[in-house]
């Protein structure tokens, strides 16, 4: 990624947040445009729920979108889980090889992974969830070093766009009253 696609993506980052789009909305553009610029077919970003010890499709992007929001992964199970508590990206070639590729979901879609890069988000050093990359289109030896950069721009953004949406919260609240 060339440094003015890094300056493109804060820029379109910056744009939805002075937006009044809301947090899934903001979540399912990011990584669709995150996507795009690195060459992935697909993506999509799972959250954590720490109070059912789950991650679940948040946003994502592709034919499937509305289909694999459904699906919930308990702790510990997939790849994902692993870039979670490595708090570190994980980037599998054959996905069909891969033991901790969850192939349920991807068979009941009938959606085939080639390969995937998860990126853990972090919000103030916890873990909040991760980006899930599908597909790499156009894959070449810095493009896990560049999407760590764009996910760096990521995790800041989403921390700002939780941080209005609570203060939005406290103004309507505050209106209603």
């Amino acid at each position: 990624m060339q440094s003015n696609q890094k300056d493109d993506f804060a820029l379109f980052l910056f744009g939805l947040l002075a937006t009044d789009v809301n947090y899934s909305a903001f979540i399912e553009q990011s990584i669709t445009k995150l996507a795009d610029l690195h060459g992935y077919a697909d993506s999509s970003f799972l959250e954590i729920d720490p109070n059912q010890n789950i991650a679940f499709f948040r946003a994502a992007s592709g034919s499937n979108a509305t289909h694999l929001k459904k699906f919930i992964i308990p702790k510990g199970e997939g790849i994902i889980w692993q870039a979670l508590n490595g708090r570190l990206p994980i980037e599998v070639n054959n996905a069909s090889d891969n033991a901790a590729h969850l192939k349920q979901i991807s068979e009941s879609l009938n959606y085939t992974v080639n390969d995937l890069l998860v990126v853990p988000v972090q919000l103030r050093g916890r873990v909040f969830g991760a980006v899930e990359l599908l597909n790499c289109q156009k894959r070449s030896a810095e493009t896990l070093e560049q999407v760590r950069k764009s996910s760096g721009y990521f995790d800041k953004a989403l921390e700002v766009m939780l941080l209005f949406n609570g203060y939005r919260a406290r103004f309507e609240q505050k209106d209603a009253a």
